[in-house]
């Protein structure tokens, strides 16, 4: 009980003291002017089977290539892909000889990818690690289950949507908040379970 209290006033002096973070740039990988590479990061939903994986990876390799046509050299698919997650390496023909730029194959490969049950992460190459899914994540660390589903589905209510306005008058909207529930994930920190609400 004490750690959801400490969890609930840590959330209050996050959102209290937002203006200060707002004035801070956490990118720490300026966008470059061009690149010969973008990563594509599927993650696929629960549930999902290593036939149906391979296939959505199958279906994406075909929109890869009728996005980018001869602007494509190759596709890799680096580390361990499984049917919850594959990262794609796509290599294109160098900037000199594109008529594009790769920001411009970055937003048409977010356009033109569709697959079902699949979420998509397009990225430049070439700029430090991907961004984030999910730039934010809490942990709700309690030994009762059902006090830490609690508070968890009241913070998913109260993100889902939230409008945040920015130091220099602009504001945002989160797009996605993702709670996973301990039904499909538990975790230890220092002895206490954790749940974890994510969102971007």
């Amino acid at each position: 009980r004490r750690g959801l209290v400490a969890v609930v006033i840590s959330l209050v002096f996050m959102f209290a003291t937002a203006p200060v973070f707002q004035q801070l740039k956490f990118d720490i990988f300026p966008t470059s002017k061009d690149s010969n590479d973008v990563q594509v990061e599927l993650t696929f939903a629960p549930q999902t089977s290593l036939g149906q994986a391979q296939a959505i990876t199958k279906t994406a390799n075909q929109q890869i290539k009728d996005t980018l046509g001869d602007d494509l050299k190759s596709i890799t698919y680096v580390g361990n892909a499984n049917n919850r997650q594959a990262v794609a390496y796509i290599s294109l023909t160098p900037y000199q000889e594109r008529n594009v730029t790769s920001h411009q194959i970055v937003d048409d490969l977010e356009g033109n990818l569709e697959l079902d049950n699949t979420r998509i992460v397009v990225s430049q190459g070439g700029v430090g690690p991907p961004k984030e899914l999910f730039p934010f994540n809490a942990q709700i660390p309690s030994d009762n289950p059902e006090q830490a589903d609690t508070v968890a589905q009241n913070l998913v209510k109260f993100l889902e949507d939230k409008e945040i306005k920015r130091q220099n008058g602009t504001s945002f909207h989160i797009k996605e908040v993702e709670y996973t529930g301990e039904q499909v994930s538990i975790t230890r920190v220092n002895g206490k379970r954790i749940v974890e609400v994510s969102a971007n």
